[in-house]
């Protein structure tokens, strides 16, 4: 590029920063749409003469335009089995209901007229944020003063039907989320969704997010005096909740609520397999789960399988082994294959299960991981994978994990030795890759 070109490139970029400059510059009557008092007076089929009588100078009107954004009607919920027409004692999919409600609340906003010029405003307001009122009131000296109170509004709102629902489904949050924060981050996704809408209706399908929203539950959500998330009982959950695009809204639902049946049967059934699988019947599995027996087999195929998933209890104990060890990444994989040999002993026969499923898994699945396969649903491998990762150059770290989990499994369940020594057997399996722990 020549000198000229060059003068004539910073001379465009000067003009366009003067031009924001001006822009940002111009009185709040301006910046609000640029009208004028006529054309206002005219639109609404009165003289200027009229229009002065109620307001005596475009900034005061450009502040009742403001103010009026204001005006925002906090929801008054009523009782959640009601708003949400769920039948008094029937059982709650929470993550359904959530994906239903969240689509018709988007639905209607997509329907109703006059959203769009609505939300058009508030970012015509929210780009001159910062201008202060002509007349300020008490509670409001700026534009974002007024635009800020509209979203606290609606946030309220929202973590009051937040908060009823998830008392009567029996849920809390996982730390260190709260309804408040669940509420202001849905809102400020809504708007987002909102706007790209607006601009290109073909990139935001009417159920984006109600399976946002859905996924969210599922993930930051656990029940009420319990450490598991759902996301954990059913760790496919999430999978099935991303599901792809060609799929219908048919396939998406029943996703949806085979993921759920599957999470509540194996959150009912936990502590069941003492004795053994082989001593319960799917009836009886059906009975503690509130479904029935054929529910049961259309869900996992057999009883086996649901005594391998409960398994999943132990998930986070190895992801806490993990966070505890100190060392290096041979030492956290030392205290993860640990914590699983103490865990498949103190729980043997839903370990037993586990082992048989997951070699299953592997001799059907191979390395593709598909719906419901048992390693994706237990994730033993989870707290391996990064020190792995560290230790293997060049290799699998998920096949190296898979493989000492199988190991460590079939050693417990056959009680060849103590937690330490089986880990340390499991250890020397990486050798001469990676060094044992120290």
């Amino acid at each position: 590029m020549g000198t000229s070109d060059k003068q004539r490139s910073t001379r465009a970029d000067d003009l366009v920063t003067a031009g924001w400059k001006v822009i940002d510059g111009l009185p709040l009557e301006r910046a609000l749409g640029g009208f004028t008092t006529a054309s206002v007076a005219a639109a609404a089929g009165v003289t200027t003469g009229s229009f002065f009588h109620h307001f005596p100078s475009a900034a005061s009107f450009a502040d009742a335009l403001a103010l009026s954004m204001s005006v925002e009607d906090r929801v008054q919920a009523e009782r959640v089995r009601d708003m949400f027409d769920v039948p008094e004692g029937e059982t709650v999919d929470v993550v359904d209901l959530m994906h239903r409600t969240m689509q018709g609340q988007w639905r209607g906003h997509v329907a109703l007229q006059g959203r769009t010029a609505n939300l058009r405003h508030e970012m015509l307001a929210w780009a001159s944020n910062h201008r202060p009122l002509a007349e300020p009131t008490g509670q409001f000296g700026t534009v974002g003063e007024v635009i800020g109170h509209r979203i606290r509004v609606r946030e309220e709102g929202g973590a009051l039907i937040w908060s009823q629902l998830l008392d009567a489904v029996g849920r809390t949050f996982v730390e260190p989320f709260t309804v408040q924060r669940l509420s202001a981050g849905l809102t400020a996704l809504f708007y987002g969704l909102a706007i790209r809408h607006a601009v290109d209706p073909d990139a935001v399908d009417d159920d984006l997010f109600a399976d946002m929203v859905g996924v969210l539950v599922a993930t930051l959500t656990k029940p009420v005096g319990s450490d598991r998330r759902l996301a954990d009982v059913a760790g496919s959950l999430t999978h099935n909740l991303t599901l792809r695009t060609e799929a219908s809204p048919q396939a998406r639902s029943g996703a949806r609520r085979r993921a759920g049946t599957r999470a509540r049967i194996v959150a009912a059934t936990v502590g069941m397999f003492a004795d053994g699988w082989e001593e319960v019947t799917a009836s009886e599995v059906a009975d503690r789960s509130g479904v029935s027996a054929q529910t049961v087999a259309n869900a996992f195929g057999g009883v086996r399988a649901v005594a391998a998933h409960t398994f999943v209890v132990h998930v986070d104990a190895l992801a806490a082994a993990a966070s505890a060890a100190t060392g290096g990444p041979a030492a956290v994989v030392q205290a993860v294959l640990a914590e699983l040999a103490d865990r498949a002993a103190t729980d043997p026969e839903p370990a037993r299960a586990l082992m048989s499923e997951r070699l299953a898994a592997a001799a059907r699945l191979g390395d593709t991981a598909g719906d419901g396969d048992i390693r994706a649903e237990v994730p033993l491998t989870t707290p391996l994978l990064h020190p792995l990762g560290q230790l293997l150059a060049g290799a699998d770290p998920l096949d190296t994990a898979d493989t000492l989990v199988d190991f460590v499994l079939t050693q417990s369940v056959a009680r060849r030795g103590s937690s330490e020594e089986i880990a340390a057997m499991a250890q020397r399996l990486l050798h001469p890759v990676a060094p044992p722990a120290a």
